[in-house]
């Protein structure tokens, strides 16, 4: 769920239009929302590393509409040296194949 994200939905909605797969990043403050996990009662999944999970996805996004939303990336890049690299070599390889397919990547900023 998004709350307060307007702006920020209407532009996802205008890139779901486009000829061309976009990657795009969000910011925001933490714990705020719900966790997709727990909406939708997806189970975990027993994977490697990053490049099994993002073979494993790719596998499910090649072709259609697709809406990949990655949060919490910076705990994610924090906890494994090698996650930015294989996201990159994904994204270049596999998911920018799917022309309707968006990446979203959310992260954290501190408020003051």
């Amino acid at each position: 769920m998004f709350f307060g994200r307007n702006v920020e939905l209407r532009k996802l909605h205008d890139l779901s239009d486009k000829k061309t797969a976009s990657l795009v990043v969000v910011k925001g403050r933490r714990r705020i929302g719900e966790q997709m996990k727990n909406i939708f009662d997806i189970p975990a999944l027993p994977l490697e590393n990053w490049s099994d999970a993002f073979s494993h996805l790719a596998s499910h996004t090649r072709s259609g509409s697709v809406l990949i939303l990655l949060d919490e990336i910076s705990w994610m890049a924090g906890k494994s040296s090698d996650f930015a690299g294989k996201l990159k070599i994904a994204w270049d390889t596999k998911f920018k194949k799917n022309n309707r397919l968006i990446l979203v990547l959310c992260g954290e900023y501190p408020w003051k």
